[in-house]
C-alpha cells in the first residue's frame, strides 16, 4: 500500500504487445519521492527509466541516463540524459526546467551521436539511389535550446552532414504570433555529391495548389554558404537575405561571387496577388566564360567576360503550366 505520508520507493514494469500494429516493447521505471498526495509539495525523480522494444523492422528504445527529478513545491525540473533511438539513429537531451507552477522557463541541450543516416534509410528499405557511397553518410550536431512565457531561441547550433559544418541561432520572440529572426552559415556544400544514378521517375502531372491561404509568418535572417558546387560549376560567398511578412515572402539580395564575377537576385512570393505572384530578377556581370563552360561542359569553348540579366514572373507557380 501506499501512504500520502509515507516516501515512496516503487517499480513498475509491464510488456505491451499489440498484434495490429506489429508492436512490442517492454517498460520499466523505479520511482522514488515524497508527499506523492500533495501537488504543492510533491517530489518526484525517476531514478531508473526504460522503453524498449520493436515496431516493425525498427528497434526502438527511450532511456534515462541519470536521474529525472520533479520538485511541485519549488517548481525545477532536471533531466540530466534522456536518450530516444530508433535503429541507428540516436537523439540525447538535457532539461532543465523552473517555476513549472507560473510561469515556466526551461533550457536544454540536444544532441545527435556521430551516425549514417543512409544506414538508417537502407535499414528502413529506403534506397534514394545516389551515385557516391559518401552521400548521407554522416550526420552529427549539437543544439542548446530556452523558452520562457511566448519566446523560444536556438543557439550554438552546430551540424555535421558529411563534408558540410552548419552553425547558426534562431529566435521567436513570439511563438504564437510566429514572429522571430534566424543567422545560419554553412563552410560548403557540394550537390553533385548527391547526384542519383540513372534517370529520374517520371513526375505525374500534378493539380495546382492553393497558397492563398499561406501564413510565412513574419521572419527576417540571413544564410551564407562558402562554397556552393553543382553540375560542376563552383559558386563561392552565396548571401541569402529573407523577410516574410504574413503572405508575403522576400529573398532579396541573393548574391554570390562566380568565377571571377559576380552575380545578384532577388526572388518574391505573393500568393494573393492576382498576377505576378512569384517573380525572379537576377543578373550577373564580370564572369570569366572560359573557366565557367570548362568545369561546367569539361572544355572551354568561349572565352572572354560575361554579362546576363533576366527578370521572369509567373502568374501561377503552382499550375500544372505555370509557363503557360
Amino acid at each position: 500500500p501506499i501512504n500520502a505520508s509515507d516516501p515512496l520507493d516503487a517499480e513498475l514494469g509491464f510488456t505491451l504487445k499489440l498484434d495490429e500494429s506489429d508492436l512490442s516493447s517492454k517498460f520499466f521505471a523505479r520511482l522514488e519521492g515524497e508527499g506523492i498526495m500533495d501537488s504543492t509539495a510533491m517530489r518526484l525523480s525517476l531514478a531508473e527509466f526504460e522503453w524498449s522494444g520493436q515496431a516493425a523492422e525498427w528497434p526502438f528504445s527511450i532511456r534515462s541516463e541519470g536521474d529525472m527529478a520533479y520538485d511541485a513545491g519549488q517548481g525545477p525540473l532536471t533531466v540530466e540524459r534522456l536518450v530516444a533511438a530508433l535503429g541507428e539513429m540516436e537523439l540525447c537531451a538535457r532539461v532543465a526546467g523552473s517555476n513549472l507552477n507560473s510561469v515556466p522557463e526551461i533550457q536544454g541541450r540536444v544532441e545527435i551521436p556521430e551516425t549514417s543516416p543512409r544506414r538508417w534509410l537502407e535499414q528502413a528499405g529506403i534506397d534514394l539511389g545516389f551515385s557516391s557511397p559518401e552521400a548521407l553518410s554522416l550526420l552529427s550536431g549539437s543544439l542548446d535550446l530556452e523558452y520562457r512565457e511566448d519566446r523560444a531561441e536556438l543557439s550554438n547550433l552546430n551540424i555535421r552532414l558529411d563534408q558540410s559544418s552548419i552553425n547558426g541561432r534562431a529566435r521567436l520572440s513570439s511563438v504564437s504570433g510566429l514572429r522571430g529572426d534566424f543567422d545560419v552559415e554553412m563552410d560548403q556544400l557540394d550537390l553533385d555529391l548527391y547526384a542519383t544514378e540513372g534517370p529520374g521517375q517520371p513526375q505525374e502531372d500534378a493539380e495546382e495548389t492553393n497558397l492563398a491561404d499561406i501564413n510565412f509568418g513574419y521572419f527576417s535572417g540571413e544564410a551564407r554558404l562558402g562554397q556552393l558546387k553543382v553540375g560542376g560549376v563552383v559558386i563561392n560567398d552565396v548571401s541569402v537575405k529573407l523577410k516574410s511578412e504574413g503572405d508575403k515572402l522576400d529573398l532579396d539580395p541573393v548574391t554570390a561571387s562566380i568565377y571571377g564575377g559576380s552575380m545578384n537576385s532577388s526572388v518574391s512570393l505573393r500568393p494573393r496577388q492576382p498576377d505576378r505572384r512569384f517573380t525572379i530578377t537576377h543578373s550577373m556581370d564580370g564572369v570569366q566564360a572560359g573557366p565557367l563552360f570548362e568545369d561546367l561542359m569539361g572544355k572551354p569553348v568561349m572565352t572572354g567576360q560575361g554579362r546576363m540579366s533576366a527578370d521572369l514572373s509567373l502568374d501561377r507557380p503552382t499550375g500544372e503550366n505555370p509557363l503557360a
